[in-house]
């Protein structure tokens, strides 16, 4: 028997060959499942943390003061010059914004409501289900984040981001309010 520190910095503890190959399996698996959440039934522990290509990205912006009021961020990285595809925002009052442009137009309000009524029938467990990177070095992520003001005036932040590797685990609902984003800003 020996004790040998592993990757994360814990001990593991080492029987013999076929028992070598057993204890890292079963520490392999029990790491999974706590990074997927299968074990508990919870969301991944990783998905309230934002992947390194959207550090610096991402912006505090506080909805209108109005309730059910909402901002979404689409932020794009990576591709062969990493800087994606570009950056939208987009508020429930209609403005929309280019970040890179500080140029505010309207959004057309037809889509407008649309997103706005996808918007307020997602649930937060819908927004970090799937949320993930692949290892692709220069596949394109994306990130949406919403901020929404409740009834009470209290403000929450849901976050969802993938690239073409993972965008599969990633809800529907979620795909379908950053295609209407998207519709927004090709008009």
């Amino acid at each position: 028997m020996r004790v040998h520190p592993n990757w994360m910095g814990k001990e593991d503890v080492y029987i013999s060959t076929n028992g070598e190959a057993l204890l890292t399996l079963t520490t392999l698996i029990a790491w999974t499942m706590a990074m997927s959440g299968s074990a508990t039934g919870q969301a991944p522990a990783a998905a309230n943390v934002l992947p390194l290509a959207f550090i610096g990205a991402v912006r505090e912006i506080q909805p209108p003061t109005k309730a059910g009021a909402w901002v979404l961020q689409v932020i794009s990285r990576g591709g062969l010059d990493g800087r994606g595809t570009g950056d939208l925002e987009i508020s429930s009052d209609g403005a929309f914004t280019l970040p890179n442009s500080d140029v505010v137009t309207s959004a057309p309000p037809e889509i407008l409501r649309s997103l706005g009524q996808h918007i307020q029938t997602t649930t937060p467990n819908q927004w970090t289900a799937g949320s993930r990177l692949g290892t692709c070095s220069d596949c394109l992520a994306t990130l949406i984040r919403l901020t929404l003001r409740d009834a009470d005036g209290s403000v929450r932040t849901q976050t969802a981001f993938w690239d073409p590797t993972t965008r599969q685990g990633v809800q529907p609902e979620v795909l379908r309010i950053h295609a209407l984003a998207l519709t927004i800003s090709r008009r």
